[in-house]
């Protein structure tokens, strides 16, 4: 995953009467790579949490500031009115055309962009042109548009309809990236590079789907073989999603911050994908995405970066012997999360950075006797935190890895208050841990 966001070098935990800052020394992804096979587990991740305490990813920025948004949806005007008010720039690539830049001073809820300004054609959507406006309900794109840049609708949360000319040639990453009330999006049918079906976006020569919304259903016509990492992610009203058998494609994460998502099938005579326990699974093993309804299966080997994050309705997961590898923010921004349980025989050796990070509702872990690590930020964030068991064979904690762990009270340590001493901790590991939390060892009691 390196190449769709780049998140800031922070963590942002949200409490109900403070704001913690937790400083990371490493930077990293919350998505994959549009290009990056599926099922690789990156080595980096992070996470922020928005205002309202949810958790949610992260582009590089901030969540935007949107502007005011209106008491009422108006109905999409039957004829379209062209916008204006809209900022321009002269495209850097053809001087004889404009790209739309910003919403410039306009208000309205239907955007229109105009084919034309100032005489020469509208041919470009700027990188973040039109992020975070939230005034936003529809978007009509003109057959004069051949390219638009990453991000261009980022995060307009009230964005219900999207319809786009013929001349579309190119979609950067993320450019309905969040767009959590997307209802519909279409193509103009005489657009030779992309065409709609089901409600999802897809590239002709490729087959791949590249923008989908709340109402899409994924094409079974064999015309289908893979999904965009940017997909579905953040499309907080998604309920279910059936992955047909020509799909041999999807990215990890592709459905990350689907937070009421409670149902993931494949079709039969899928020959990469197949689904369990509302789980959606590689057959060498690997589980790409879950949702609060999940039951993982025992021939589960690996659970990938960012499989289960933002799923704020789970509230219990357990994790099979088979499993060595829990990816990187796993578990993140779980908010429900108030049980996790290992199989007796579990043979995970490391809990990696972030995986539990933000689990409000987390309460006692007992980690498995084969951890050695745990990871930058494992269990930051985890406010009900009450007590972990950790074994004798870990040797390092990271950094602020109990950070802001506020109810966290017993720390139960299978070694000596010797090789507790001798641990390698990192930088805030227990930063707003209660300086009265107690490590209890075989030999006796530590200080944290």
């Amino acid at each position: 995953m390196k190449k769709l966001i780049a998140v800031i070098l922070a963590v942002i935990v949200t409490a109900a009467s403070t704001f913690v800052l937790c400083s990371c020394k490493d930077g990293g992804k919350t998505k994959s790579d549009n290009d990056k096979q599926s099922g690789e587990v990156s080595s980096e991740a992070s996470a922020t949490v928005s205002d309202d305490g949810s958790a949610g990813s992260s582009a590089g920025q901030s969540t935007p500031q949107s502007v005011e948004e209106p008491d009422d949806d108006e109905p999409m005007p039957e004829v379209p009115v062209l916008s204006e008010g809209l900022e321009y720039a002269i495209n850097e690539f053809m001087h004889n055309a404009y790209t739309v830049t910003g919403i410039g001073t306009f208000s309205g809820q239907h955007l229109v962009i105009p084919d034309t300004y100032e005489d020469l054609p509208v041919t470009g959507i700027a990188k973040k042109a039109f992020m975070g406006k939230n005034v936003l309900r529809s978007v009509i794109i003109p057959d004069s548009v051949t390219d638009i840049d990453d991000q261009a609708f980022y995060v307009c949360k009230k964005l219900k309809t999207v319809i786009i000319g013929k001349g579309l040639k190119t979609l950067g990453y993320g450019t309905f990236l969040e767009c959590e009330s997307l209802e519909s999006v279409s193509v103009d049918k005489e657009n030779p590079d992309f065409y709609s079906a089901g409600n999802c976006i897809i590239k002709r020569d490729t087959g791949k789907l590249y923008v989908a919304c709340l109402a899409s259903v994924i094409p079974d016509d064999g015309s289908v073989t893979s999904i965009d990492a940017d997909a579905f992610v953040g499309l907080k009203n998604l309920t279910g999603i059936h992955i047909p058998a020509s799909v041999t494609d999807i990215a990890v994460n592709t459905f990350a911050y689907c937070p009421r998502l409670e149902s993931i099938t494949v079709a039969d005579g899928n020959e990469v994908f197949y689904s369990e326990g509302n789980c959606l699974i590689k057959r060498d093993g690997l589980l790409l995405s879950g949702c609060l309804a999940s039951v993982i299966p025992d021939e589960v080997t690996a659970i990938a970066d960012n499989a289960f994050v933002g799923c704020t309705g789970l509230t219990s997961v357990h994790i099979p012997d088979g499993v060595t590898n829990v990816g990187e923010m796993a578990f993140s921004g779980c908010t429900s999360l108030k049980t996790v349980t290992f199989g007796e025989n579990c043979r995970l050796t490391a809990v990696k950075s972030y995986t539990f990070y933000y689990c409000l509702a987390l309460e006692n872990v007992v980690l498995p006797e084969g951890v050695t690590t745990i990871g930058q930020g494992a269990f930051c964030g985890c406010a009900g935190l009450k007590s972990i068991t950790i074994p004798a064979g870990v040797t390092s904690i990271g950094d602020i890895a109990f950070n802001s762990c506020k109810a966290l009270t017993t720390i139960n340590f299978g070694g000596t208050v010797a090789k507790w001493n001798a641990m390698q901790k990192g930088d805030g590991w227990k930063f707003n841990v209660p300086a009265t939390c107690v490590v209890n060892c075989v030999n006796g009691t530590a200080t944290i």
